[in-house]
């Protein structure tokens, strides 16, 4: 006869086994901060890289898009040249001074929220073609889950954003294909989780190996 206080019990075990293999921190507060102290050192380089590619992607889609569309050439300036580059170089400009470490993951946040904004407000003004949007948040969430070395949660948090932002203004805009919206959400889904996926791997496994290096 089945003991269901025992299944109960066996599936709570593993459940929790589970929640302890695949929680990303540690139980202890000091072991969690070093390891963030030594992860944002070793991964400084890559955020400057990071920094410098969002900086010339965003120049060469702004010059591209400026001459394309036949209007919002305004906002797409302002957003671009105005907003998004400047406020880059200063995250990139952040990382050499070492008073802001603390703050690193902050200034990564805010550059990543207002990145995210630039590249899908400008679409509800301008007649840049769909596709353009569909890129620039796959890039995004690459950039998020790739290349930042934000901390999962908060990358998370942002691909939520995304998200948001890029199905509003998928459905929203004047002349939408449901067709094509379900193919751009569909391979948009496809490579948010693709992404998370291996964003939560790759810091899973750098906290598996940080106590036998520490």
């Amino acid at each position: 006869m089945l003991d269901l206080h025992r299944v109960i019990n066996r599936l709570v075990t593993v459940f929790v086994q589970l929640w302890r293999t695949s929680r990303l921190r540690f139980d202890d507060p000091v072991l969690e901060n070093a390891f963030w102290v030594q992860h944002d050192r070793a991964s400084v380089n890559l955020v400057r890289v990071a920094w410098a590619m969002a900086i010339v992607q965003f120049v060469v889609i702004g010059t591209v898009l400026l001459r394309t569309v036949t209007y919002g050439h305004g906002v797409i300036s302002f957003a671009y040249f105005g907003s998004a580059i400047p406020v880059i170089l200063l995250a990139f400009a952040s990382t050499f001074v070492a008073r802001l470490d603390r703050w690193r993951h902050a200034v990564i946040m805010a550059t990543l929220v207002l990145s995210t904004v630039v590249v899908n407000v400008p679409f509800q003004w301008s007649d840049a073609p769909q596709g353009w949007v569909h890129a620039a948040n796959i890039l995004m969430v690459c950039f998020t889950f790739g290349f930042v070395a934000v901390r999962f949660r908060l990358a998370m948090m942002h691909a939520a954003f995304i998200t948001l932002l890029f199905e509003f203004q998928l459905h929203m805009r004047p002349g939408s294909d449901t067709l094509h919206d379900l193919y751009a959400s569909t391979f948009y889904f496809s490579v948010l989780a693709v992404s998370a996926l291996a964003g939560f791997l790759l810091e899973r496994s750098l906290r598996r190996n940080f106590p036998a290096i520490h």
